[in-house]
């Protein structure tokens, strides 16, 4: 019994070496038989992930078109006046000018001097207008100017856009400061 016992110590290595060996040669011949099926298979996953993938980036550029169009329509509702809505054709930002091309004209009742606005403020204004399109001068051009007013002390100054692009309030009276 004894020696059975050592017998069986100095066999059980080699046998759990030869079950691992069956387990690996039995991996290995299924990984050959099944490899161009499994090859396959990770192409079509592939495709599918990217075709996921662009379904996702579609749906988020949507997602984000409609909450703009919200914004937008809730905008126009709440503005006291009469809006036209516009988009923009072309833009021209140079260090001498920053203006941009709408789609609107004469023939939507757009006429120069009016002012261009968005939901977060005044972007510009009609500079000169065409049948179907008008030049906007942005408040970021050199040439733009209109009056202003601070919010906190409600002193008058006068906003203007430089060549780098900045904007600058200026002539504050002194209660401004």
């Amino acid at each position: 019994s004894s020696l059975r016992m050592q017998l069986a110590g100095w066999l059980e290595p080699a046998f759990h070496g030869i079950q691992n060996l069956k387990v690996g040669l039995r991996t290995l011949v299924f990984g050959v038989l099944q490899g161009p099926f499994l090859l396959e298979e990770n192409q079509v996953l592939r495709h599918t992930l990217e075709s996921t993938l662009a379904h996702e980036e579609t749906h988020r550029q949507l997602f984000q078109e409609n909450e703009r169009l919200r914004v937008l329509l809730d905008f126009k509702e709440k503005v006291p006046w009469r809006v036209i809505p516009a988009s923009v054709l072309a833009k021209e930002q140079t260090l001498w000018s920053r203006t941009f091309l709408i789609d609107r004209g004469t023939a939507d009742n757009i006429r120069a001097g009016m002012a261009v606005i968005t939901p977060t403020g005044l972007v510009g204004r009609v500079q000169e207008v065409g049948p179907s399109a008008s030049r906007v001068i942005g408040l970021a051009d050199p040439h733009f100017r209109c009056s202003a007013v601070t919010s906190l002390h409600r002193c008058s100054g006068l906003f203007a856009g430089t060549s780098s692009g900045e904007l600058l309030l200026t002539y504050l009276s002194k209660e401004a400061t």
